[in-house]
């Protein structure tokens, strides 16, 4: 790879415009990096090196968006060390003003008021919060599975997940949660 796109790359924390490429190399250069994979098309008009990671596509996002972009679900559980389903899609909410579009690689939920937290320089949904809204959309013992990963992540506690219960009761799948909360609280 040439040495001015690695060091556009590097100072763009690994992703980068279609634009900004074609200032740094031509055009036949860039067709040839994406023909022999050592350029990988992301996002419309956002590019990566090779292989790109979860966190370098939400970088994408965010430098497509030209904001950070928040994350949710199995995404945001991850963030937090508890992702137990492990998809290989993003979880994103809609950023205000943007149209961003499901995909093969991205969900864009759209809700207003959800609570955020910053990990690491990232908005996500909080631990409990997070914990609470997988587990009412998978089956039961895999809603079971991320409660107990959340819990035993130490980043919420049983009162947590009671309160993010609360705060979602009118969501489907709720009340399997407040049992499978119920379980674990009389099991610990």
């Amino acid at each position: 790879m040439p040495p001015q796109l690695l060091e556009l790359f590097a100072g763009q924390r690994g992703v980068a415009t279609y634009r900004q490429i074609r200032e740094v190399i031509g055009r036949r250069v860039m067709e040839r990096l994406v023909r022999d994979g050592h350029l990988v098309k992301i996002w419309p008009g956002i590019y990566s090196g090779p292989k790109p990671s979860a966190l370098t596509r939400l970088r994408g996002l965010d430098l497509r968006c030209g904001e950070p972009v928040a994350v949710c679900l199995h995404t945001a559980a991850a963030v937090h060390g508890f992702d137990t389903e492990q998809p290989s899609r993003l979880h994103v909410l809609k950023p205000q003003g943007h149209q961003l579009r499901d995909d093969d690689a991205l969900v864009v939920h759209h809700r207003e008021g959800v609570p955020l937290t910053t990990v690491r320089g990232r908005l996500v949904t909080p631990p409990a919060w997070t914990a609470v809204e997988v587990a009412r959309k998978v089956e039961r013992p895999r809603a079971l599975a991320t409660l107990d990963a959340a819990l035993r992540s130490q980043t919420c506690d049983v009162a947590g997940l009671w309160r993010a219960a609360e705060a979602q009761a009118a969501r489907r799948g709720i009340v399997k949660v407040r049992e499978l909360i119920g379980v674990g609280a009389s099991a610990g």
